[in-house]
């Protein structure tokens, strides 16, 4: 599997967890590498870290779903893990 492969499969992954708790260990996995490593080479590539990607991720998606639906914020906030 190649490297860009490997990326593709983390992101989705990030993607598919953006509503729950996202586990940098799998991420790790996925990546086949030491989760540091992992993020060390994100931060490197995308300029910024994988935590804060991951927050902006959560930001956009929670955004989309206030302007697409009708759901409460307060319910949206929770759905993205926002207290």
């Amino acid at each position: 599997m190649s490297w860009v492969d490997q990326m593709n499969d983390v992101m989705g992954y990030i993607e598919r967890n953006l509503t729950e708790t996202i586990d940098m260990d799998e991420v790790g996995r996925i990546a086949a590498c030491p989760s540091a490593v992992f993020q060390r080479i994100f931060m490197l590539s995308a300029n910024l870290t994988l935590t804060e990607y991951i927050r902006r991720r959560r930001l956009s998606r929670a955004a989309s779903d206030l302007v697409g639906t009708r759901e409460r914020v307060v319910d949206i906030a929770m759905r993205y893990g926002y207290d």
